[in-house]
C-alpha cells in the first residue's frame, strides 16, 4: 500500500531516507575518476575542426565531432530558436534544459561531453533549427593566441520532432478525439536519478501574487507525488521504486540562467524549485545536469515557473483568458526532473508528458498511460 506524499522535511513515503544532493563530489568522481569507462567514441583525429569563431554557430558543426576541451568549447550556449539554451559541460558531464512556451508548445536540447571530452547534442521539440552562441572569455582568449577556429557556415539542421500542431488552441482541438488511456508512448532523456533526490521549494520570494506560499508548497507535494504514486486513472500498476523529499527554504534559488533560459554555468549542489524570470515566450523550465558514473546520473536538476509576464492559477474554478494552472504545468516539469522527455504526436495529445498545454487546463495534473508506464520504466 503507497504511503501519502511527504510534508515539511519528511520523506515522500516509501523511504525514511533523505538524499541530499552531493553534487560537487559526484561530479568530481565521474568527470575525474570516469571509473575506467567511457561511454562515447574516442577523442577526434588530430585537425579535426573546431568551431567557427563567429557569433552564431551550426549545431552540427559544434555537437557533433568536436572536443570539448582541445576546442576550448565548455561553456559556450547552445541555443534552439531562442526559446532555450544550455552550455557544454565540462568532460564527464551533462546538461538537459526543457522549456515550455506560453503557446503551449516544448522543446529539449540534451548536451552530453563524454569522458574523453566528445560532444553529442540531442533536441526534442518542434523546432528546426539550432546554434551556439559562444559564452566569450574562452573563444575570446583562443582568439588573441592566435588560433584559427574552423567549422561549415551556418546552416538549420532537422532535429527529432512529432510536432504536429503550432498552438495549444490546435492542441485543444486535438485532444477531443483521444484520452488519458489512448496512449502508451513514452520516451526518457540521458539521464536518471540513481538515488532519491531531495528538492526544496522557495515559498516566499518571486511568488506571483496569485499564488501563496503555502499553496505553492502544497502544490509541489501534490505534483511530486503524482509521480512518486505513479496516479493514473489508467489502473497502470505501480511499480516506481524512487521517493522525493519536498520541503520550504525561503532563501533558495533555483541555479537557472533566466537571461538565456538555461541552465547556470556551474552546479551549486541543490534540487531548488521557484518562481523566477524567464525569457520571451518560456512558461516553465527544467534544467537537469547529468554525471558519467557507469552510465549517465542526474546529479541535480531545477525547476523554474516565469513570473516576468505570466498570470497562474492555483484553482481551475473560473478560470478565465490567458493564465495557466500551477499544477498542471509543474507535474509536467517534475516529468523531466525524474529523467521524462515530451511527446508530440497527436495520439498522445491528453498525456501529462505531452509537449503543449492550454490556459485554464487540468488535464495535465494527472498521469495518463504512457506517462505511468514511462515512469514505472524508469524506476
Amino acid at each position: 500500500m503507497r504511503p501519502t506524499t511527504s510534508i515539511a522535511a519528511r520523506p515522500l513515503s516509501k523511504s525514511a531516507v533523505r538524499a541530499m544532493v552531493a553534487v560537487t563530489t559526484l561530479a568530481l568522481v565521474g568527470a575525474s575518476l570516469g571509473l575506467g569507462v567511457s561511454e562515447a567514441t574516442a577523442a577526434p583525429a588530430e585537425g579535426a575542426a573546431c568551431a567557427t569563431k563567429s557569433s552564431t554557430q551550426t549545431l552540427a558543426a559544434v555537437a557533433e565531432g568536436i572536443n570539448a576541451t582541445s576546442c576550448q568549447a565548455v561553456g559556450d550556449y547552445v541555443e534552439i530558436d531562442s526559446s532555450n539554451s544550455s552550455y557544454i559541460p565540462q568532460a564527464g558531464e551533462g546538461t538537459a534544459v526543457t522549456a515550455a512556451m506560453a503557446d503551449g508548445s516544448g522543446v529539449t536540447i540534451e548536451v552530453m561531453t563524454s569522458t574523453a571530452g566528445d560532444v553529442s547534442l540531442s533536441v526534442f521539440g518542434p523546432s528546426d533549427s539550432a546554434v551556439v552562441k559562444k559564452a566569450g572569455a574562452a573563444r575570446e582568449a583562443a582568439s588573441k593566441k592566435g588560433r584559427r577556429w574552423q567549422g561549415s557556415s551556418e546552416r538549420p539542421i532537422n532535429v527529432n520532432s512529432g510536432a504536429q500542431k503550432s498552438s495549444a488552441a490546435t492542441g485543444q482541438s486535438i485532444a477531443a478525439a483521444v484520452t488519458r488511456c489512448s496512449s502508451s508512448t513514452y520516451s526518457a532523456l540521458k539521464g536518471k536519478w540513481h538515488r532519491n533526490p531531495t528538492i526544496v521549494v522557495n515559498t516566499v520570494e518571486g511568488l506571483p501574487s496569485t499564488v501563496k506560499g503555502s499553496a505553492f508548497l502544497q502544490i509541489a507535494k501534490d505534483s511530486m507525488s503524482t509521480w512518486v504514486n505513479v496516479t493514473d486513472a489508467c489502473s497502470v500498476a505501480d511499480s516506481m521504486t524512487r521517493t522525493a523529499t519536498v520541503y520550504s527554504n525561503n532563501y533558495s534559488h533555483s541555479n537557472i540562467n533566466g537571461a538565456n533560459n538555461a541552465c547556470a554555468s556551474s552546479s551549486d549542489g541543490f534540487n531548488v524549485l521557484d518562481f523566477g524570470n524567464l525569457t520571451g515566450s518560456v512558461v516553465g523550465l527544467t534544467c537537469s545536469r547529468y554525471v558519467w558514473v557507469l552510465g549517465w546520473q542526474t546529479h541535480e536538476s531545477d525547476v523554474r515557473l516565469d513570473n516576468s509576464s505570466r498570470s497562474w492559477v492555483t484553482s481551475t474554478s473560473g478560470c478565465t483568458g490567458s493564465k495557466f494552472d500551477v499544477r498542471s504545468v509543474l507535474t509536467h516539469e517534475l516529468g523531466h526532473f525524474w529523467g521524462l522527455a515530451d511527446q508530440y504526436a497527436s495520439s498522445t495529445s491528453q498525456l501529462t508528458m505531452y509537449g503543449y498545454s492550454s490556459t485554464c487546463s487540468t488535464t495535465q495534473r494527472t498521469l495518463g498511460k504512457g506517462d505511468a508506464l514511462g515512469i514505472n520504466a524508469l524506476y
